[in-house]
């Protein structure tokens, strides 16, 4: 999905790297036999690397994406403010709304900022992540919105899986 959607071939490798020497094996292997790859995902279980430990020629660390695990159960109390969390319930004026915030989200993503990526590509790949949460909530997403008076404030898009929901945008 992501070679088609950026443009460009993007790989990942899995989690079975276990050192720092390992990744960069593979990394630079992978820049040797690929060189047309312009993006490459690591998917990592407890591994912590920083753009100093890669020794990778022009090469450039975008960051890591950080996993924390929250255990609620349905009589948590997250709000005693005049905000209103609640399951989305919205329509077309709301739809907008959501996608608006969604996007404030990815001013300062790498999809943003990194030069790598081709213009509008974060406005892009926010809205079909929103459509898709959109057209998927009550199956496998689920969609919050904060209100106050009325009016979105912010957002929680959730992948569910299991018993396991998994934060994928945050907005507030």
């Amino acid at each position: 999905w992501d070679t088609s959607f950026f443009g460009f071939k993007v790989a990942s490798i899995g989690s079975g790297i276990s050192c720092i020497y390992d990744l960069n094996q593979v990394l630079n292997s992978l820049k040797n036999q690929h060189s047309d790859i312009k993006l490459v995902y690591w998917f990592s279980k407890g591994l912590q690397v920083q753009e100093k430990e890669l020794c990778v020629k022009k090469s450039v660390f975008l960051g890591q994406r950080v996993d924390y695990i929250i255990c609620c159960d349905q009589t948590t109390q997250f709000n005693e403010s005049k905000v209103v969390i609640d399951r989305w319930h919205g329509g077309l004026k709301d739809k907008l709304t959501l996608c608006n915030l969604v996007f404030q989200a990815g001013v300062l993503s790498r999809f943003t900022l990194d030069s790598l990526f081709p213009e509008n590509t974060a406005k892009k790949m926010y809205y079909e992540w929103v459509k898709k949460a959109l057209k998927r909530q009550g199956l496998d997403y689920e969609i919050f919105v904060a209100k106050l008076d009325g009016d979105i404030v912010g957002c929680v898009i959730l992948k569910i899986q299991e018993d396991t929901a998994r934060m994928e945008i945050v907005v507030v």
